[in-house]
Order: C-alpha cells, then sequence, then structure tokens
C-alpha cells in the first residue's frame, strides 16, 4: 500500500471513529496533492451519520489551511481546494509573496458566521488592502508559474 493510499485510508477511519466536527487539510513540505474531493467526500461521510435532528448543532465541515501551497495553487499548478472545501484559509505573505495578511475563503452560507467572528477586532490593518491588490496578481505571470513547476519537479 502507498502512503498516500495509508494516509486516505487511515483519514477515513478516524472520521469513522471519532465523527469529528471539522476535518482540517493543511500542508508544509508535503510533497504529493493533497485529494481535497476525497477529504471533502470523508467529511460528508461523518456528517450523513449524524442524526438529521442533530445536523445544526453538530456539523461536520472540511477546512483546508493552504497557506504553504497558495503560491502553488494561483499559479495552476497544485490542485485547487476551494470547489471542494466548506472553508479555506491562507497568507498572502508566504507563497504568494504579498504583504503580511490573510485570506479566509468561505461558502456562502457560512460567511456570515466567520464574518461575526472576525469582525470588529482581529481583520486587517490600515492600507494593508493596496498590497492585497498588487499581490493577486502577480502568481499567474509566466516567470512565476515557471518557477512554481520547477518547485514540483524537484520534489
Amino acid at each position: 500500500m502507498t502512503r498516500c493510499a495509508t494516509w486516505r485510508f487511515s483519514t477515513a477511519r478516524a472520521g469513522e471513529e471519532y465523527s469529528p466536527p471539522l476535518l482540517l487539510a493543511s500542508a508544509s513540505a508535503y510533497s504529493r496533492f493533497i485529494d481535497f474531493a476525497r477529504m471533502r467526500a470523508i467529511a460528508d461521510e461523518v456528517r450523513e451519520r449524524v442524526p438529521s435532528l442533530l445536523r445544526v448543532l453538530l456539523s461536520v465541515y472540511f477546512m483546508v489551511d493552504m497557506a504553504h501551497i497558495a503560491g502553488l495553487v494561483a499559479a495552476g499548478v497544485h490542485p485547487s481546494p476551494v470547489p471542494h472545501a466548506h472553508v479555506v484559509t491562507t497568507t498572502t505573505h508566504k507563497t504568494l509573496r504579498g504583504p503580511r495578511g490573510g485570506l479566509i475563503l468561505c461558502q456562502r452560507d457560512l460567511a456570515r458566521q466567520i464574518d461575526r467572528a472576525v469582525f470588529p477586532g482581529t481583520q486587517a490593518g490600515a492600507l494593508q488592502h493596496q498590497g492585497l491588490r498588487i499581490v493577486s496578481g502577480g502568481t499567474d505571470t509566466p516567470p512565476r508559474s515557471t518557477l512554481l513547476r520547477g518547485v514540483l519537479s524537484s520534489t
């Protein structure tokens, strides 16, 4: 059995055994692609086992922290977790080469809850949005994409 298959099996087994409220995927120095679709399927399987009357209170969410792979995702050389995860977080200063900041991407039905948890109080400082606008255009340029493809080929 390959490492990746073992990882998938152990994640599915842990989901069955513990029924966690949050399934989190993240990577720091992981040289393989994460199967976001399978992780979402595991979260959905766990959610289906929760009795229907309790699903409002005991929802199972799939969250991805893609801070270390955000540049690869933005350049199109790594699969995106956005279509699969309920919530995706990332930083702008690591692989996106921007100013220190962060992003929370979520499904529309969770936006209000997340906004209430974050604002006011923990949102970005003044004028940080200018740097974020600049960084959003630099990850898909040909030189940057070539660099990131080289990163993948060296792993």
